[in-house]
């Protein structure tokens, strides 16, 4: 689990690496096992901005996670 304000900006890092479809840096951030084990965090927010904004790359690499696959159809479909 993330605590602390580093894994809160690191958690940030993510939403926004995401949001601008840089699958380069999602991957890299995901190394990270505080960022990775929080990947669904928010109603999967990750895997919805990805889906979103078009980043299919994005969108696989975040689904190969199990919390993030778990957690696709929660919320009516919502992700």
């Amino acid at each position: 689990m993330i605590t602390g304000q580093n894994d809160t900006a690191l958690l940030a890092e993510l939403i926004s690496s995401v949001r601008a479809g840089d699958l380069a840096r999602t991957e890299e951030l995901l190394q990270i096992e505080a960022v990775a084990a929080q990947a669904a965090a928010d109603d999967n927010a990750a895997l919805r901005l990805a889906a979103l904004y078009g980043h299919l790359g994005v969108v696989n690499r975040l689904l190969a996670i199990e919390a993030v696959a778990a957690q696709v159809a929660a919320n009516d479909n919502t992700a």
